[in-house]
């Protein structure tokens, strides 16, 4: 059976209170993945623009296509304005065709690594990682890191992590011990004499099957470290795992194969991760039924210190949104709170949903954020990245003057309007999809209206909508189902129309005028049929 659906548009977005910052790739530079590599700080901003096909850098891997070379965009924010200023663009001193130069991006002060997984180095397109410094307000290269094991189509440089002392790098197509694409990580610090990086250690996983792409996502955190295995089979092709490594006296040794409690074929857990002290995040951005690619993020602790960890929480995205990719890339702020993109969902413009942590250890999601009259095939959510209080997020499809061009956004969470899901919807047929709570259309400018539509509906069904301050019960605003650009509520009870869609638009001179700014609001969605209900979804709405 199909599950009802409630969409709505968190409107009301104000001037004043909603301060989103957009940068776009500064040349007309077609389908250069802008934004894929993305880090910042409260002062400096780099964007990669890598050059990977369609903004998804797996679509490349080592090989690829003749491409850009990729390049780095460095923006510093104007103490005046607040907004980033664009002061250069930089390429590595080694360029070629198709290097993804910028695929990905890790910064610290006057410090940025920028990945090229592809360049050629020692006539072999082993890869490499370019260190580049702030001398002078100028961003200038002082290093080539390169791997101790270099073989051709390695995939050095693909993703980076730092965690101030130590820099970790993976190589997801390392092979050795007669296996291909097994995936190796390496680990650096800085000589303080010299002020380069050195390699200290080699984080090489247990032998496992072909094309596992240990390395194509890396974290590390002090002693431990982990390596996602893109491609691991463990739990059927492309299911996905994380090794996690500690380094003892003898150096650093695999101590935990981590899988996720739901496994599916090239559901690619593991395609992001978060490692800080007992805590794991991985993210399974293709998980659920097949080719519906809803995502997940998988939350782990470690109960007992020195112990293994332990998956205690499987998100998923709000209704199990068809195509969301949740788990496609996420940041934590200072707070704690989980910045996740969505990037497919409401049809692929992307979303970015805010996680608040719990005192039982897991997330709830607190809100879902997007910047206004974002194009429906831009995204937004592609690569999160955080200064620990903003948030910044890659737009990498986003349209500019009719040519993809990519776009980065910059934002404060806590001043922006959002939508606030009703987590507790109920599903009484236990549907596999219940409460698809997202995102629909675009703001009436006409005037101040919000428009709500319920889809996926069984024929013949009767539907109820009903909505109610935040914390109170009972508020009926009456029974309709309009097409068009009404801006008020009929009443009388309807049928979902052949499509199983209808569609409300709330304002003007009816009682939506009470949704004003600083209110939150409850919007639910009942199904009925022969008497019963059969489904029921829920939505808060925050208007700023």
């Amino acid at each position: 059976m199909l599950a009802t659906a409630l969409l709505a548009l968190a409107s009301f977005a104000s001037p004043q209170t909603d301060t989103w910052t957009r940068l776009s790739q500064p040349l007309n530079d077609q389908g250069s993945g802008y934004g894929i590599g993305l880090a910042f700080d409260s002062t400096t901003l780099v964007a990669g623009g890598p050059h990977a096909v369609a903004a998804v850098e797996e679509a490349l891997f080592a090989g690829g296509a003749k491409g850009s070379a990729g390049s780095a965009t460095f923006y510093h924010r104007n103490p005046s304005t607040g907004g980033w200023d664009e002061v250069q663009r930089v390429r590595p001193s080694l360029s070629n065709e198709r290097d993804r130069f910028g695929v990905s991006i890790v910064l610290d002060g006057d410090m940025v690594f920028i990945g090229a997984p592809s360049v050629v180095v020692g006539g072999i397109r082993t890869g490499a990682v370019f260190r580049f410094k702030r001398v002078a307000g100028q961003w200038v290269e002082q290093q080539i890191i390169t791997s101790s094991l270099p073989h051709d189509f390695q995939g050095f440089g693909n993703h980076l992590a730092l965690d101030g002392t130590q820099l970790v790098v993976g190589a997801p197509f390392q092979d050795g011990a007669g296996i291909d694409e097994w995936g190796h990580g390496f680990v650096f610090e800085r000589n303080a004499q010299t002020g380069d990086w050195f390699e200290t250690g080699v984080l090489v996983p247990p032998a496992m099957p072909d094309h596992s792409w240990a390395g194509y996502r890396v974290a590390i955190d002090g002693d431990q470290a982990a390596l996602g295995l893109f491609g691991s089979e463990v739990g059927g092709t492309g299911a996905g795992a994380i090794c996690m490594f500690r380094r003892g006296p003898a150096g650093w040794a695999p101590v935990q194969q981590v899988l996720p409690s739901v496994q599916v074929q090239f559901s690619h857990f593991s395609y992001d991760l978060i490692l800080q002290g007992d805590l794991l995040i991985s993210g399974a951005y293709r998980s659920g039924p097949a080719l519906e690619h809803h995502g997940s993020l998988n939350v782990f602790r470690r109960p007992n210190p020195g112990g293994d960890f332990v998956e205690v929480q499987r998100i998923v995205p709000p209704g199990l949104e068809f195509g969301s990719v949740l788990g496609v890339s996420f940041a934590m702020l200072d707070d704690g709170k989980v910045a996740a993109g969505m990037a497919g969902a409401h049809s692929s413009s992307g979303r970015v949903g805010i996680y608040a942590p719990r005192a039982n250890g897991t997330f709830g999601l607190e809100s879902i954020q997007y910047p206004p009259h974002i194009p429906a095939t831009s995204s937004f959510g592609w690569k999160v990245a955080t200064d620990g209080v903003h948030l910044a997020s890659s737009a990498p499809l986003h349209p500019v003057d009719g040519i993809e061009k990519g776009s980065v956004y910059t934002w404060d969470p806590k001043t922006v309007s959002f939508e606030r899901p009703y987590c507790r919807a109920t599903n009484a047929t236990n549907n596999p999809r219940p409460a698809m709570l997202r995102s629909h259309g675009a703001l009436d400018h006409g005037g101040q209206h919000v428009r709500l539509s319920v889809s996926e509906v069984p024929p013949q069904s009767l539907v109820r909508l009903m909505a109610a301050p935040y914390g109170s019960v009972g508020l009926d605003f009456g029974l309709g189902c309009l097409r068009g650009p009404v801006t008020h509520i009929t009443t009388g009870t309807f049928f979902a129309d052949p499509s199983g869609g209808c569609t409300w638009w709330l304002g003007g001179t009816s009682a939506a005028q009470a949704l004003s700014p600083g209110t939150t609001w409850t919007f639910q969605v009942q199904a009925w049929n022969a008497g019963a209900r059969i489904q029921s979804n829920a939505l808060e709405l925050h208007f700023r």
